[in-house]
């Protein structure tokens, strides 16, 4: 007889052990069944008939344990093999020692195998993505590439909403690449989403470890893409409070560019904050003002944002407050486009909201600085970019404390010194000393 708790790991160990061993075991939690029917048995969940997900323990079974009763109205469950048992199709274990015991003497191919033919079903059900890549990550081979472009479109679908699933995905993509020539290019696809997976779960160090990687395999002719990499990569430094060596990798870069090249545009905006945090207003003014001059020209509306807000809060922080036309100017530019950009625009980059709202604030125009900042946070905590709650939530907290909302100013520094010390942000903002 099998009694007793099984929540703890060395309990269960021991039940499982136990369970191996003999050859009657009886499931107090469970109801009578039909000892002439073991297919119908209690101790099974029979899956739902519109449900399109197979579970793979039960996808065309070879040979199977099976868990029949002795005749009699009893709840105990005699273990032994079925083979070939054809009604057991569409079901499986409902209690959990039974699914483990059976998980744990399946070999490892008989795993690869059944995962295969439940991705298989899924197909053939016309399931999506975002349906079959738990089924395709545990049953790809390596040199898949029709997997490694579904685990890759999934992990898109999934990446603003439950970014560590979609991470998890996109590793398993990169072991399915082999290491060729060939694979050069869906592998540069894959760590760059991957880096944005990882940055947006917070992980910084993995962030940049994979924006390292990316660099390696970009060749010479992609220049656009490698502006976007380096200056990711700058601003994840900057965000760990490195904002030297952020300085230096984006100088370097950027010397490789004409000014008169509105491709790195990237490089202009993120060395235009890192001088801002050093004080740098003069230079980081230039950087913005080539930067908006190419915007403008191009109209390029996401960069002509970032520039204008970044001014704002370089002409704020320089002294030049509302009554300074330079600082009156940027903002009102920043603050329009801000306010036209739907959730969905400012996603892929949350300075502007951040930079606009601390210009607001040092400036007095409390009431704009709350309104900014908050969107920005809501964006943020929707889309899982925690990396930048740190500063979002510091200037809201200033700017609800000048409004009179003493208790919400609290809970927003709380919160502030909760993600800064889980990430272990340093000094990357302009607004912070």
């Amino acid at each position: 007889m099998l009694t007793g708790p099984t929540g703890t790991g060395a309990i269960r160990s021991k039940v499982l052990s136990r369970l191996r061993a003999h050859v009657f075991a009886r499931f107090a939690c469970h109801a009578m069944a039909e000892p002439a029917s073991p297919s119908t048995s209690h101790l099974l969940v029979h899956g739902h008939p519109t449900d399109r997900s197979p579970s793979p323990m039960c996808a065309r079974f070879g040979t199977m344990h099976g868990f029949t009763h002795p005749p009699g109205r009893t709840r105990t469950a005699r273990v032994r093999r079925t083979a070939k048992c054809a009604p057991w199709s569409g079901r499986c274990f409902r209690h959990p020692l039974l699914r483990e015991l059976i998980s744990g003497e399946s070999p490892p191919g008989w795993w690869l195998a059944a995962y295969g033919r439940a991705d298989q079903a899924l197909r053939d059900a016309g399931a999506g993505p975002l349906e079959r890549a738990p089924y395709v990550v545990r049953s790809a081979e390596p040199g898949d590439l029709e997997a490694v472009r579904l685990l890759c479109e999934a992990a898109e679908r999934t990446m603003y909403s439950v970014p560590a699933t979609a991470a998890s995905w996109l590793r398993a993509a990169m072991r399915l690449l082999k290491p060729t020539a060939a694979s050069g290019e869906p592998r540069l696809g894959v760590l760059l989403a991957l880096a944005r997976a990882l940055g947006l779960t917070g992980d910084l160090a993995g962030f940049r470890e994979t924006l390292g990687e990316a660099l390696e395999l970009l060749p010479p002719d992609q220049g656009g893409r490698r502006v976007e990499v380096v200056a990711l990569q700058a601003q994840v430094e900057r965000i760990l409070g490195n904002v030297g060596e952020a300085r230096a990798v984006l100088e370097t870069e950027l010397g490789a560019w004409p000014e008169t090249s509105a491709v790195a545009s990237p490089l202009r905006l993120e060395l235009a904050t890192v001088r801002m945090i050093q004080r740098a207003y003069d230079e980081s003014a230039a950087y913005l003002d080539t930067a908006m001059q190419h915007a403008t020209r191009t109209g390029d509306r996401g960069t002509r944002t970032v520039a204008a807000a970044c001014r704002a809060l370089g002409a704020a922080y320089d002294g030049e407050t509302v009554a300074h036309a330079t600082h009156a100017t940027h903002a009102t530019h920043a603050t329009t486009d801000v306010d036209a950009m739907e959730d969905e625009e400012l996603t892929a980059f949350l300075d502007p909201p951040s930079q606009l709202g601390w210009a607001e604030l040092l400036a007095e125009r409390y009431d704009d600085s709350v309104r900014h900042i908050s969107r920005g946070v809501r964006i943020a905590r929707r889309t899982g970019q925690s990396h930048v709650l740190p500063y979002l939530l510091l200037g809201h907290t200033w700017a609800v404390r000048e409004v009179g909302e003493l208790a919400e100013a609290v809970e927003s520094a709380e919160d502030a010194e909760e993600m800064a010390y889980l990430h272990e942000c340093g000094p990357s903002h302009p607004g912070l000393p």
